[in-house]
């Protein structure tokens, strides 16, 4: 944002549907100008049809060390038209491989989904505790749940089209374990996952949770798509409501973040929604919906990070705290916000990177974890909201002093790719991806936008992202130039 876009921010923030109709008459005011062309300072590499999703989990596999052919690339591949996805429509998972990761590989379907966090993909492990399994979420036996897939054997090529619905090759190995409860994230020596509520989720911020009436009375489904991709008819399953005592009430008892043991499988709840609004409580918790999001843990894997937030009229109104805690449920901390975060990144183990606003600034801010220490990041330099993922690799890996963070699209519908050094201050354009408007969310229960979500592999050579510039929601790689 220059100043003039910043001043207008800052005095409509907190009048959502101002904001936004503001916006789109800006935008709708440059749209009748020459179109502005998408550009990169690297070859883009473009899969059409598919999509990753969020910025916080890495879908580079571990065991990729060097050279372009190598490792696997996680990915999802959706058939639908672009609108919310419907009770009952399933969206593909798989893995790219070869050189370029090009070729397509399937490897299951998942109807717990959404376009902005897909089904939470992402491998079971870093490093030497990576297991060869990948994780999603589903819906399994009338129940939201986790499927753990083992990716062996030598896998076979199949076809490419995006929505392509094929079986299994033979040579994958069909292992699969189903944990009974959806997750949010995997720790990073893959014993543990975290998650929460994603019904409630859906409620309060539509196209972030789950739809709340797919829970499929089904034994088994065979492991296949319950829909015909080619008519989007779906099968005739008796669908009902989840327990509506969790659901329902504003701060229930019984919803609660919890932790899975992915080898026993055993969940544990470590605090309730009805705790966490009695922490601390502010003014305007009172008959508030809460809710727990944006679950994420530190790279040691005994902490992790969430969002605790709350919603009363307006969904577009929602206020949020940031807040760790360990997996046994004990050391809970609040950072030092006030109402407004977003977008989180772990530095190393006891640092938090977040766009939040602290003392009635919004921007980055650098938080020492179980401290009120904080630093603010990227000042003059990172200006507006983005999703920051630290590359690895580069310097000390524990302490990384780089990332990659995008922008919501700008007045000219371009979202740019970023490229921020924090010892410098230093702030590089990496590329600007045309965002039509036909993705733009139009309103909270239409919300299909299609940010960037960079995420670079663990060496900091490549930065994955997702984009429209197409005009198709495509997963893209790009190389991070060398001297970047």
């Amino acid at each position: 944002m220059n100043p003039a876009e910043r001043f207008v921010y800052d005095l409509t923030k907190r009048f959502p549907a101002l904001k936004m109709a503001l916006r789109d008459l800006y935008q709708g005011i440059f749209d009748l100008l020459p179109e502005k062309e998408s550009w990169s300072v690297a070859p883009v590499t473009v899969r059409e049809g598919a999509f990753f999703g969020f910025h916080d989990h890495c879908p580079f596999s571990p065991d990729w060390v060097d050279g372009p052919e190598g490792g696997m690339l996680l990915a999802h591949r959706a058939s639908i038209p672009l609108r919310m996805p419907l009770p009952g429509e399933a969206v593909e998972i798989g893995v790219y491989t070869g050189e370029g990761w090009m070729d397509w590989h399937p490897l299951g379907h998942s109807l717990a989904w959404n376009w902005h966090q897909g089904a939470k993909l992402q491998w079971r492990g870093d490093g030497d505790a990576f297991s060869g399994e990948c994780m999603w979420n589903d819906v399994r036996d009338g129940r939201w749940c986790a499927v753990l897939r083992q990716v062996g054997g030598s896998l076979e090529k199949v076809g490419r089209q995006a929505g392509q619905v094929d079986e299994l090759a033979e040579s994958v190995s069909s292992q699969e374990r189903v944990m009974q409860v959806p997750l949010s994230s995997i720790s990073g020596d893959g014993r543990t996952g975290v998650g929460y509520s994603f019904a409630r989720v859906e409620r309060a911020m539509p196209g972030y949770g789950y739809r709340s009436e797919v829970r499929l009375v089904e034994s088994d489904r065979d492991r296949k798509p319950i829909f015909d991709p080619g008519s989007q008819k779906t099968s005739s399953l008796s669908l009902h409501q989840p327990d509506p005592r969790e659901v329902d009430p504003l701060a229930p008892e019984n919803s609660h973040l919890y932790v899975t043991d992915l080898d026993s499988g055993q969940t544990t709840p470590l605090i309730s929604l009805a705790e966490l609004a009695r922490y601390k409580p502010e003014p305007d918790m009172e008959d508030a919906y809460h809710f727990v999001s944006h679950a994420l843990f530190s790279p040691r894997g005994d902490r992790f990070l969430f969002l605790h937030r709350w919603v009363k009229g307006d969904l577009r109104s929602r206020r949020s705290r940031l807040m760790t805690m360990d997996i046994r449920g004990e050391h809970l901390h609040l950072f030092p916000t006030d109402g407004m975060a977003s977008h989180m990144a772990w530095r190393g183990d006891d640092q938090v990177l977040a766009y939040c606003s602290v003392e009635g600034q919004d921007g980055y801010v650098l938080f020492d974890d179980r401290t009120q220490r904080f630093e603010r990041i990227g000042q003059g330099v990172l200006t507006s909201d983005g999703h920051p993922s630290f590359l690895r690799g580069v310097g000390a890996a524990e302490m990384p002093s780089r990332l990659v963070t995008d922008t919501y699209p700008d007045r000219s519908r371009r979202s740019s790719l970023l490229l921020y050094d924090m010892e410098r201050n230093d702030r590089v354009l990496m590329g600007q991806f045309r965002h039509p408007k036909r993705f733009a969310s139009a309103d909270p229960h239409k919300n299909w936008r299609c940010d960037l979500h960079p995420r670079p592999d663990r060496k900091g050579r490549v930065v994955c992202f997702d984009s429209v510039h197409t005009g198709v929601r495509s997963l893209c790689t790009m190389e991070i130039p060398k001297g970047y």
